[in-house]
């Protein structure tokens, strides 16, 4: 019983007699308890990213390749975020540059880095053959007698269906669980240390020791030749987007 709950009443016979207080019980309005994905899970994740986006260190590094510096048989796109190899390009428009790669198929990228940590990823796709990574900004653009880290170039390349790591004076191979689509590269000038990745798993697939570089690094691509039809799909900078 609750009746200590109530207000007890005087016993006197002379007092008044006065009724309860009447309460009157609204029920409340109905609540719709499904929950759409759309209105809560999306907005949610959404915000999730863009908080771990803002705390991610070192962040993305934009890259866009430098149409100085490609090869005449390179068109490079014109967002600047793609390039590929054409075999049968009329190059004779193609103006002189001394920062222009004349005899291997490449390009750098138009950034530059002397200090701090940057990250990039670079979609391979179906390519059959490629070479990417860093390089001194200053390498020869022709014939060189090494080209790699004796160079100034460090790189992994895909060739005919094995990756290896371009180490001098032999590359290093590298055994792979699974087909490369897209590749992270993260340079850490403080360390003196370039790794890549597995972009889909962030897999590591091998570091390189740079050591002491006396002059600024540069991305480095190059699409190589088209393999008779097989490898003419470009190389081309991913840029996450929310």
């Amino acid at each position: 019983m609750c009746c200590h709950l109530i207000p007890q009443l005087s016993s006197s016979s002379t007092a008044p007699r006065r009724s309860r207080s009447m309460v009157s019980f609204v029920p409340p309005r109905e609540v719709e308890t499904e929950v759409r994905a759309g209105q809560f899970v999306g907005p949610i994740q959404y915000r999730i990213w863009k908080h771990m986006k803002s705390c991610l260190y070192p962040n993305i590094t934009a890259v866009t390749f430098d149409p100085d510096t490609a090869h005449p048989l390179l068109t490079v796109s014109p967002s600047r975020a793609s390039m590929w190899y054409e075999e049968d390009k009329d190059v004779a428009g193609c103006p002189a540059n001394p920062r222009r790669f004349h005899y291997y198929y490449c390009v750098f990228g138009q950034q530059s880095f002397s200090a701090g940590r940057h990250y990039w990823e670079v979609e391979v796709g179906r390519k059959t053959s490629w070479r990417l990574g860093v390089a001194r900004d200053d390498v020869p653009r022709g014939e060189m007698a090494h080209s790699g880290t004796l160079s100034g170039i460090w790189t992994l390349a895909l060739k005919s269906g094995t990756l290896v790591a371009c180490t001098d004076p032999e590359p290093t191979g590298i055994v792979l669980s699974s087909h490369l689509l897209r590749i992270g590269v993260f340079l850490d000038c403080e360390q003196r240390e370039l790794s890549f990745y597995n972009a889909g798993s962030m897999a590591p697939l091998y570091t390189f020791s740079l050591g002491t570089v006396a002059a600024p690094l540069v991305p480095f691509f190059n699409p190589c030749d088209s393999d008779d039809g097989r490898n003419t799909a470009p190389l081309a900078i991913f840029s996450p987007s929310l």
